[in-house]
Protein backbone atom coordinates (compact mmCIF):
# COMPACT_ATOMS: atom_id res chain seq x y z
CA UNK A 1 0.00 0.00 0.00
CA UNK A 2 1.61 3.48 -0.59
CA UNK A 3 1.54 5.80 2.78
CA UNK A 4 -0.23 8.46 0.22
CA UNK A 5 -3.41 6.98 -0.40
CA UNK A 6 -3.73 4.74 2.88
CA UNK A 7 -7.07 3.95 1.57
CA UNK A 8 -6.43 2.45 -1.99
CA UNK A 9 -4.32 -0.88 -2.75
CA UNK A 10 -1.43 -1.18 -5.09
CA UNK A 11 -4.09 -2.05 -7.55
CA UNK A 12 -5.94 0.77 -7.48
CA UNK A 13 -5.82 3.34 -10.27
CA UNK A 14 -6.65 6.96 -9.84
CA UNK A 15 -8.18 9.55 -13.03
CA UNK A 16 -5.00 11.78 -13.28
CA UNK A 17 -3.68 14.55 -16.44
CA UNK A 18 -1.16 16.87 -16.90
CA UNK A 19 -2.13 20.90 -17.04
CA UNK A 20 -1.45 24.56 -16.02
CA UNK A 21 -2.57 26.71 -13.14
CA UNK A 22 -2.95 30.26 -13.08
CA UNK A 23 -1.85 32.06 -10.47
CA UNK A 24 -4.41 32.94 -8.06
CA UNK A 25 -4.78 36.44 -9.72
CA UNK A 26 -5.62 35.16 -12.69
CA UNK A 27 -8.12 32.66 -11.47
CA UNK A 28 -10.11 35.67 -10.27
CA UNK A 29 -10.66 37.78 -12.73
CA UNK A 30 -11.52 34.41 -14.56
CA UNK A 31 -14.19 33.58 -12.01
CA UNK A 32 -15.51 37.12 -12.44
CA UNK A 33 -15.94 36.84 -16.02
CA UNK A 34 -17.92 33.67 -14.96
CA UNK A 35 -20.23 35.42 -12.55
CA UNK A 36 -20.68 37.78 -15.09
CA UNK A 37 -21.95 35.16 -17.69
CA UNK A 38 -23.51 32.58 -15.23
CA UNK A 39 -27.14 34.52 -14.89
CA UNK A 40 -27.58 34.81 -18.47
CA UNK A 41 -26.08 31.09 -19.26
CA UNK A 42 -27.01 29.42 -16.11
CA UNK A 43 -24.83 26.05 -15.54
CA UNK A 44 -22.50 25.40 -12.55
CA UNK A 45 -18.84 27.64 -11.80
CA UNK A 46 -15.87 25.87 -11.91
CA UNK A 47 -15.09 26.48 -8.39
CA UNK A 48 -12.08 28.91 -8.25
CA UNK A 49 -9.48 26.41 -7.26
CA UNK A 50 -10.07 23.95 -9.97
CA UNK A 51 -9.31 26.44 -12.65
CA UNK A 52 -6.63 25.41 -15.31
CA UNK A 53 -5.33 24.81 -18.77
CA UNK A 54 -5.50 20.54 -19.40
CA UNK A 55 -2.49 19.80 -21.34
CA UNK A 56 -2.96 16.02 -21.88
CA UNK A 57 -5.90 13.81 -20.42
CA UNK A 58 -4.61 10.42 -19.22
CA UNK A 59 -7.43 9.10 -16.99
CA UNK A 60 -7.46 6.01 -14.62
CA UNK A 61 -3.25 4.92 -14.13
CA UNK A 62 -2.46 2.45 -11.57
CA UNK A 63 -1.03 3.86 -8.42
CA UNK A 64 1.90 1.97 -9.08
CA UNK A 65 3.01 3.77 -12.30
CA UNK A 66 2.28 7.57 -10.63
CA UNK A 67 6.66 8.06 -9.67
CA UNK A 68 7.05 6.90 -13.60
CA UNK A 69 5.01 9.72 -14.37
CA UNK A 70 6.72 12.00 -11.72
CA UNK A 71 10.18 11.28 -13.66
CA UNK A 72 9.24 11.78 -16.97
CA UNK A 73 7.80 14.81 -15.90
CA UNK A 74 11.69 15.25 -15.28
CA UNK A 75 12.58 14.53 -18.40
CA UNK A 76 11.42 17.22 -20.39
CA UNK A 77 12.86 20.65 -20.78
CA UNK A 78 10.63 23.27 -21.91
CA UNK A 79 10.48 26.93 -21.94
CA UNK A 80 8.04 29.42 -20.52
CA UNK A 81 5.72 31.29 -21.92
CA UNK A 82 2.99 33.98 -21.56
CA UNK A 83 -1.09 33.60 -22.32
CA UNK A 84 -3.44 36.05 -23.14
CA UNK A 85 -6.90 34.95 -22.54
CA UNK A 86 -9.46 37.58 -24.77
CA UNK A 87 -12.62 35.51 -25.31
CA UNK A 88 -15.24 34.04 -24.04
CA UNK A 89 -17.08 31.39 -25.31
CA UNK A 90 -19.10 28.78 -25.60
CA UNK A 91 -18.79 24.72 -26.92
CA UNK A 92 -22.08 23.36 -27.68
CA UNK A 93 -20.60 19.41 -27.72
CA UNK A 94 -19.52 19.77 -23.53
CA UNK A 95 -22.17 22.53 -23.19
CA UNK A 96 -19.46 24.51 -21.63
CA UNK A 97 -18.25 28.22 -21.16
CA UNK A 98 -15.02 28.33 -21.63
CA UNK A 99 -12.24 31.23 -21.97
CA UNK A 100 -9.74 31.06 -25.02
CA UNK A 101 -6.53 32.48 -25.76
CA UNK A 102 -5.78 35.15 -27.90
CA UNK A 103 -3.14 33.34 -29.60
CA UNK A 104 -1.30 29.87 -28.75
CA UNK A 105 2.31 30.33 -27.73
CA UNK A 106 4.78 27.77 -29.50
CA UNK A 107 5.89 27.04 -26.29
CA UNK A 108 2.56 25.51 -25.08
CA UNK A 109 2.48 23.15 -28.14
CA UNK A 110 6.41 21.81 -27.81
CA UNK A 111 5.51 21.06 -24.11
CA UNK A 112 2.54 19.28 -25.15
CA UNK A 113 4.32 17.72 -28.10
CA UNK A 114 7.35 16.87 -25.58
CA UNK A 115 5.06 15.19 -23.20
CA UNK A 116 3.48 13.29 -25.71
CA UNK A 117 6.27 11.60 -27.11
CA UNK A 118 7.53 11.01 -23.48
CA UNK A 119 4.15 9.34 -22.40
CA UNK A 120 4.24 7.32 -25.15
CA UNK A 121 8.05 6.08 -24.76
CA UNK A 122 6.90 5.13 -21.46
CA UNK A 123 3.89 3.18 -22.51
CA UNK A 124 0.85 5.43 -21.07
CA UNK A 125 -1.93 5.75 -23.13
CA UNK A 126 -3.76 9.22 -23.21
CA UNK A 127 -6.41 11.89 -25.52
CA UNK A 128 -4.90 12.23 -28.75
CA UNK A 129 -7.51 14.65 -29.90
CA UNK A 130 -6.27 17.83 -31.61
CA UNK A 131 -5.60 19.80 -28.67
CA UNK A 132 -7.75 23.32 -27.95
CA UNK A 133 -6.40 25.21 -25.27
CA UNK A 134 -9.09 26.25 -23.46
CA UNK A 135 -10.36 27.20 -19.76
CA UNK A 136 -13.17 25.85 -18.37
CA UNK A 137 -15.42 28.59 -16.44
CA UNK A 138 -18.96 27.24 -16.46
CA UNK A 139 -20.35 23.15 -17.08
CA UNK A 140 -23.84 22.11 -18.34
CA UNK A 141 -24.50 26.02 -19.73
CA UNK A 142 -27.22 27.03 -22.37
CA UNK A 143 -25.06 29.01 -25.38
CA UNK A 144 -23.63 32.71 -25.58
CA UNK A 145 -22.58 34.27 -28.27
CA UNK A 146 -18.26 34.55 -28.27
CA UNK A 147 -17.89 37.50 -26.57
CA UNK A 148 -14.45 39.56 -26.66
CA UNK A 149 -13.00 40.44 -23.50
CA UNK A 150 -12.57 44.51 -23.00
CA UNK A 151 -9.51 43.94 -20.34
CA UNK A 152 -7.85 40.67 -21.78
CA UNK A 153 -6.58 38.05 -18.82
CA UNK A 154 -2.53 37.69 -19.25
CA UNK A 155 -0.20 35.41 -17.55
CA UNK A 156 3.44 33.98 -17.68
CA UNK A 157 3.66 30.60 -17.30
CA UNK A 158 6.40 29.13 -15.89
CA UNK A 159 5.64 25.55 -14.69
CA UNK A 160 3.00 22.22 -15.12
CA UNK A 161 1.70 19.82 -13.14
CA UNK A 162 0.69 16.24 -12.64
CA UNK A 163 -2.74 16.12 -11.25
CA UNK A 164 -5.45 13.76 -9.63
CA UNK A 165 -9.07 14.32 -10.32
CA UNK A 166 -10.99 13.09 -7.34
CA UNK A 167 -14.93 12.81 -6.88
CA UNK A 168 -15.66 14.37 -3.64
CA UNK A 169 -18.95 14.60 -1.62
CA UNK A 170 -18.60 18.31 -2.38
CA UNK A 171 -17.68 18.07 -5.65
CA UNK A 172 -13.92 17.03 -7.89
CA UNK A 173 -11.11 18.25 -5.69
CA UNK A 174 -7.91 18.38 -8.01
CA UNK A 175 -4.49 17.01 -5.69
CA UNK A 176 -1.38 17.74 -6.82
CA UNK A 177 0.94 14.97 -7.74
CA UNK A 178 3.87 16.40 -8.98
CA UNK A 179 5.08 20.23 -10.19
CA UNK A 180 7.90 20.73 -13.42
CA UNK A 181 9.59 24.04 -14.08
CA UNK A 182 9.38 25.73 -17.52
CA UNK A 183 12.82 27.76 -18.47
CA UNK A 184 12.70 30.80 -18.63
CA UNK A 185 14.07 32.43 -22.09
CA UNK A 186 17.32 34.75 -22.52
CA UNK A 187 14.99 36.76 -24.98
CA UNK A 188 13.48 39.91 -23.31
CA UNK A 189 11.64 42.37 -25.15
CA UNK A 190 12.57 45.17 -25.16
Amino acid sequence: MDKRYPHCSDETTIRVFFAIYPPHHVCEQLTHRAEMFQPVCGGHRVKIQNIHLTLVFLGNVSLNRIDVLRKTMQTITAQAFDLTFAEICYWKHQQVIFARPEKSPPELFSLISLLKMALETTGFGFDNRTYKPHITLIRKTNPIATTRLDKPVHWHVNEWSLLQSRQTGHGVEYVPLGLQSLEQSNIHNI
